[in-house]
């Protein structure tokens, strides 16, 4: 009887041990509204629509406000929190952090691991210029859907619709081409008819080309990836993000 006792009890203190190291409010949830900007209605549909599009990009999105950042710039408040609490999906927990600071006053995303490569400097800042006139406008949750849609966007490039839209657009302009070309032809002018052998004659002289010199110029094309380059820096945690923010 004792050891079924001594046995139970050891069995609830190790679930209370397991209870405390791994929070299962903090691993859920992925919106932290510290600056209280969000009605509970929309903290709830932020929550939902994170979880969708993490499935649909397979990064760990997260959603933070704040007014109060503790003295740190608004990227150290973003790449730290990213750090402490550990998101991240993968071995090099990718995922990407959208922060609007009220202290600071700006919209910033952070970014980690495969998340650098997708989110690059000219995709954050698109971004964040968008995020950051609803938040001037004090739509605070549509600055988080915008945050989402447009991540989901670069993360998931539709290439078939694009494509099928420039093969459309192609066609088009082929068949115009083509109707302009069979009304010419149909609608042709006819000129009278010309005697070429008795109303022309031929002159043959003799005729020499010599090469002067030749020059020849070059230059670099630029490559383009469409996307641009990523710029990172190392956080108070020694880890590698990206990120860009846009004031408001």
């Amino acid at each position: 009887m004792k050891k079924r006792v001594f046995s139970g009890a050891l069995l609830t203190l190790l679930v209370c041990v397991l209870f405390l190291a791994f929070p299962v409010q903090a691993e859920s949830s992925r919106v932290f509204d510290e600056a209280g900007l969000f009605t509970q209605q929309e903290k709830q549909s932020l929550e939902e629509l994170t979880k969708q599009y993490i499935e649909k990009t397979s990064l760990d999105l997260v959603i933070v406000t704040t007014d109060d950042t503790q003295g740190k710039s608004t990227r150290a408040y973003a790449d730290d929190f990213y750090d402490d609490n550990r998101f991240g999906i993968g071995a090099d927990r990718s995922g990407a952090l959208f922060l609007i600071d009220m202290d600071n006053r700006e919209a910033y995303i952070s970014t980690h691991g495969k998340a650098i490569r997708i989110l690059t400097d000219r995709r954050i800042r698109e971004i964040t210029d968008a995020a950051a006139k609803k938040v001037g406008a004090g739509a605070y949750a549509e600055a988080a859907e915008v945050f989402l849609e447009k991540t989901d966007g670069f993360a998931n490039p539709n290439r078939l619709g694009m494509g099928l839209g420039l093969l459309a657009i192609s066609m088009v302009i082929g068949a115009v081409a083509v109707g302009i070309v069979v009304y010419r032809y149909q609608h042709a002018f006819k000129a009278d008819q010309y005697e070429l052998r008795e109303n022309s004659r031929t002159n043959l002289t003799n005729r020499q080309d010599i090469f002067v010199r030749k020059y020849v110029t070059s230059r670099t094309i630029p490559k383009n990836n469409g996307g641009g380059g990523s710029s990172t820096h190392t956080s108070s945690s020694g880890s590698t993000h990206g990120g860009g923010g846009s004031r408001f």
